[in-house]
């Protein structure tokens, strides 16, 4: 047996284990899942715009290699159709990581995962600063709505879910609504609490 083959058993008998209790673990876990739910959205706009980019530029190699500026001299306009793509894809990519792991964390705590998302890109816009005050009238950037506020998306997300997770399941913080109420208002009010700690924490911080 070769020192490659020995050097290589024993990463595996080191590493796999801590591979398997990584994977198994719900922080790690979340975050993991988040990202791959997002997987079919950001490939499906990357296709969109390697298609604008690639092909609709005027400039591009492929319009000057199959002169489609003189078959299609509106290519501009095709162009500009697809841009606003990453608008509603990669450029919004921190407020579904916040969505996404924070509902996965609820899940795994057995609590209400909708409202625990929902409640994280609440929290997420409360820490989120670029906000710009132009002619009296306050403005929402999007510099860090993308890539860029992935980190904070994923830690908003993940504290986000652990205070409201560990405050839903005591019965003293929870508000039990009459069973004549409607189950989606009950549903509401039953975690209202934790998600007025919630905001009140990050608003604090």
């Amino acid at each position: 047996m070769g020192l490659m083959t020995s050097f290589e058993r024993g990463m595996e008998r080191f590493l796999v284990p801590v591979a398997i209790k990584l994977n198994s673990q719900k922080h790690v876990a979340a975050v993991r899942d988040g990202f791959v739910f997002t997987f079919p959205i950001i490939m499906a706009s990357s296709l969109i715009i390697l298609i604008n980019f690639a092909i609709l530029s005027p400039d591009g190699f492929i319009a000057g290699l199959l002169h489609l500026n003189s078959v299609f001299p509106n290519l501009e306009k095709a162009q500009a159709i697809f841009t606003p793509v990453m608008n509603g894809s990669v450029n919004i990519m921190s407020i579904m990581i916040a969505f996404l792991v924070a509902r996965n964390m609820a899940i795994s705590y057995e609590q209400d995962d909708l409202l625990c998302g929902l409640t994280a890109i609440g929290a997420f816009f409360i820490v989120y600063t670029p906000y710009q005050m132009i002619d009296g009238q306050a403005f929402l950037t999007t510099k860090y709505l993308g890539a860029q506020g992935l980190f904070v998306a994923v830690i908003v997300a993940l504290i986000t879910s652990e205070i409201f997770c560990r405050l839903a399941r005591n019965p003293k913080i929870t508000i039990t609504m009459p069973a004549a109420v409607p189950p989606a208002v009950a549903r509401s009010f039953k975690v209202l609490l934790p998600i007025f700690f919630v905001m009140v924490f990050f608003f604090r911080t």
